[in-house]
């Protein structure tokens, strides 16, 4: 083999398959029930899904409170975002 000249791996789409399953079941267990299109405030409990805080909106001497994921992509584009957990 010459030097830089790599290999190609083989893969089935068995394999891609497989791979991409266990990313949507890893997503599932992050998101939840999460909607990041639509904010899911008035919604009231949502089961299951991920809850952010956004440092840039909160006050220093206050907590800060939980937004949803949709929240974080259309209303906290840009702002400094602390994941906090999937809401069991």
């Amino acid at each position: 083999m010459e030097a830089g000249v790599l290999e190609d791996e083989v893969v089935s789409m068995v394999d891609v398959l497989d791979e991409d399953n266990e990313l949507e079941e890893e997503a599932r267990a992050v998101l939840g029930d999460s909607d990041d299109k639509n904010c899911t405030y008035l919604s009231g409990y949502v089961k299951r899904q991920a809850l952010y805080a956004c440092s840039t909106c909160s006050p220093p001497d206050k907590e800060p409170a939980g937004i949803c994921l949709a929240c974080t992509l259309a209303c906290h584009d840009g702002h400094v975002l602390y994941e906090l957990y999937t809401k069991r």
